[in-house]
């Protein structure tokens, strides 16, 4: 569970080093590999949290996008 990873995610990391108003009405791209193949990444529930809370609109991974309402709704 993302939730109990010790580590700062790298949705974390993008977040805590830049200002809000640079990243408000921002995009954030999301790329995930596993065993040297892209896979689909997405942001764990407080990852999600700090996303909203940044002012960043959307996210963008390899198979879909997430706007503001799809990150309320992984909350839940």
């Amino acid at each position: 569970m993302y939730e109990k990873c010790i580590s700062v995610h790298a949705e974390q990391n993008a977040i805590i080093s830049a200002s809000r108003k640079d990243m408000y009405g921002g995009i954030l791209y999301l790329a995930g590999f596993e065993n040297g193949e892209e896979i689909s990444a997405e942001p764990c529930k407080i990852c999600c949290r700090m996303i909203i809370n940044s002012g960043i609109y959307k996210v963008v991974n390899k198979d879909r996008e997430y706007r503001f309402e799809d990150l309320k709704d992984m909350i839940n």
